[in-house]
């Protein structure tokens, strides 16, 4: 029993001591120091650009949150979606830094940079960043920063929530309009068509009675082809339609909007184009869009199945009137 005394004393003291470190922290590595991407306030930013592996993009500001693609084709942009983009960059970090003198930048894909982003901000002053090669530990790439030479790590994560593509700041919608200022939306498909409008003035509230082909609807019922009416978009980068005219046309959608008191027109035409897509565009504008014969069809058929149950409830109404 004597001789197993200092075993178990040993035994205690080391215990004693691996607790302790536990307690210390002494086994846990320091946490990675993360910094900002870019140091900048959202409204100084004055153009953008990005440098992908096979596309250049260049944005500019031309208004309070209102942006221009200065490329060609200029293509018409979602400026909400390039304000959200910026709010990325501005909370993006990087993951850690790896050496303080990289040496040769060519063995990490940084010369030339795999993928490039910069910003100008309203003092002419210039920020960017440069993307690499994906590093041997996977998910992580490796990063440089504007005026500082050590070499960092980029998430993958983060790298794809900056680097988008020229379709992801397109504006994908065939009409920008104010849902709120609609007064009229009127569908022809061939030789069939309906009338959808709302009662009252531009003062009417959105709420008010609306008619659909002379049959009295509450806006809940008729919200659904409003809203594929307006937010009809596509999935494809626009094409010029300067040469089109209507002579192709297969349907028409005209929006009647409220506009500083006056009722606008805004002409939608769209010309087949093969068994799953039509090229749809606004009459006197520039850009078309392709939108899918499903989409169009389901939103002519949400107009019919409307007045299908509006007759049936006023024939209903009527017999128990009776």
């Amino acid at each position: 029993m004597k001789r197993l005394i200092p075993t178990l004393l040993a035994v205690v003291i080391l215990a004693a001591g691996f607790f302790y470190a536990k307690s210390q922290d002494f086994f846990r590595e320091p946490p990675i120091e993360k910094l900002p991407l870019v140091e900048m306030q959202l409204n100084q930013v004055e153009s953008i650009y990005l440098k992908l592996e096979d596309d250049e993009l260049r944005m500019t500001r031309a208004g309070e949150e209102e942006w221009k693609l200065e490329d060609n084709p200029t293509y018409p942009l979602d400026s909400k979606r390039v304000e959200d983009w910026l709010v990325e960059l501005l909370v993006a970090t990087d993951n850690g830094m790896i050496d303080e003198s990289p040496g040769s930048l060519s063995e990490f894909g940084l010369e030339p940079p795999v993928l490039e982003l910069g910003i100008k901000l309203s003092d002419n002053t210039e920020q960017s960043i440069q993307v690499g090669n994906e590093m041997p530990v996977r998910g992580n790439h490796y990063l440089l920063k504007s005026d500082d030479p050590k070499l960092y790590r980029l998430e993958n994560e983060t790298k794809k929530a900056l680097f988008r593509d020229r379709l992801y700041f397109t504006d994908k919608n065939v009409l920008s309009l104010d849902l709120t200022k609609i007064h009229a939306v009127e569908y022809t498909l061939g030789d069939q068509s309906w009338r959808l409008e709302r009662q009252g003035d531009e003062n009417s509230s959105f709420n008010a009675p609306w008619k659909i082909n002379g049959y009295d609807r509450k806006y809940t019922d008729i919200s659904s082809i409003l809203g594929q009416t307006m937010y009809m978009s596509t999935d494809e980068l626009p094409l010029s339609v300067s040469d089109m005219n209507m002579e192709g046309a297969h349907l028409q959608i005209v929006v009647e909007e409220y506009v500083d008191g006056e009722l606008t027109e805004h002409v939608v035409v769209g010309e087949v184009k093969d068994d799953e897509k039509v090229l749809v565009w606004e009459v006197g504008k520039y850009w078309g869009y392709m939108i899918t014969i499903d989409d169009l069809e389901r939103l002519f058929l949400t107009g019919l199945e409307a007045i299908e149950e509006a007759a049936a409830e006023q024939e209903n109404a009527e017999e128990k009137s009776d």
